[in-house]
């Protein structure tokens, strides 16, 4: 179990740190398609030119809105397993929904974690 938590923990850094390297990458292109001129023009105006940057400017926020949501899930899922595991619900009704809401939690963080 402390296994897994260290190497989701791991996943996100290093997926965060890919997202940093790709946006890097995405305002070189942009910088570089901006000075470099063809036809009298700079390529970023270029409709081939102009739909690779716009693909990989998706690209780098999809990644960056999938690092959050998995973020989000790991953190809101360490909170549920203090909750959960405490002893402070006392509502059997309660304490049944939280450990659900933990588990989907869990479980959820575990899918997006690796794609990161």
């Amino acid at each position: 179990e402390l296994m897994l938590h260290m190497m989701n923990g791991a996943r996100i850094g290093v997926g965060f740190e890919a997202i940093g390297v790709a946006q890097a990458a995405l305002t070189a292109a942009q910088q570089y398609a901006g000075q470099r001129m063809s036809m009298g023009r700079p390529i970023r105006e270029h409709e081939l030119i102009a739909k690779k940057l716009l693909g990989m400017e998706v690209d780098v926020r999809a990644l960056r809105a999938l690092a959050f949501e998995a973020v989000e899930l790991v953190e809101v899922g360490h909170k549920l397993e203090v909750l959960v595991k405490s002893g402070l619900i006392d509502s059997p009704t309660e304490r049944e929904e939280r450990e659900k809401e933990y588990r989907w939690t869990r479980q959820r963080a575990r899918e997006l974690t690796p794609l990161l």
